[in-house]
């Protein structure tokens, strides 16, 4: 219904999905249970993130919303917005997960990060980290951010990957929401 483990429709020719498990046994359930048996391409997380956003529309993502002529302003293509489902039902829980979205970034202790809170647009978001060991067999954390801004009526879905960004010795600071999505935000309101 959120676009994880599906094709999600992507403009681009070839779109691949990632690992889903199949094997139901007590321990992979255990991982399934908090996010680490699955995997899924950033693409299919920005789905996600954008049907949590619009309240349970899933938008097919596009990389081009037009085209123009050469050497001219007429369009010539235009890619329009397609609206693949709607999440049915009750639609309070997702509203629950919209303010967690919210107050990861706004509430008491800013746990999604000072910076892309300070980054201001009333962005909501949620961090993520998976432990993975990284090519040098060394353990290290995949950190990943997704959100959505304006919170009231979004306009822009995102999700940030940053692979292997940090060693699992300690908690450190997500990359993600400390350093490259406060950077994004402000080259995108700077164009």
């Amino acid at each position: 219904m959120f676009g994880l483990g599906v094709l999600t429709g992507l403009d681009v020719p070839n779109e691949q999905l990632a690992y889903t498990g199949s094997t139901e046994n007590a321990g992979n359930l255990l991982y399934f249970s908090f996010g680490q048996y699955d995997q899924y391409t950033p693409i299919q997380i920005l789905q996600y993130a954008s049907t949590v956003a619009t309240r349970g529309k899933k938008v097919q993502p596009r990389l081009v919303s037009g085209a123009y002529g050469v050497n001219s302003n007429s369009l010539v293509y235009t890619n329009e917005t397609n609206v693949l489902s709607t999440v049915s039902g009750d639609l309070t829980n997702l509203d629950t997960v919209r303010e967690g979205f919210r107050t990861c970034v706004n509430g008491a202790g800013s746990y999604c990060g000072s910076k892309i809170a300070a980054a201001g647009h009333n962005i909501a978001a949620k961090t993520g980290t998976a432990e993975v060991t990284g090519k040098d067999g060394k353990a290290s954390t995949n950190a990943s951010l997704i959100g959505f801004w304006p919170y009231e009526k979004p306009e822009v879905s995102f999700v940030c990957s940053a692979p292997t960004s940090s060693n699992a010795s300690g908690l450190q600071a997500n990359i993600c929401s400390e350093e490259i999505m406060p950077a994004v935000i402000q080259a995108y309101y700077g164009k």
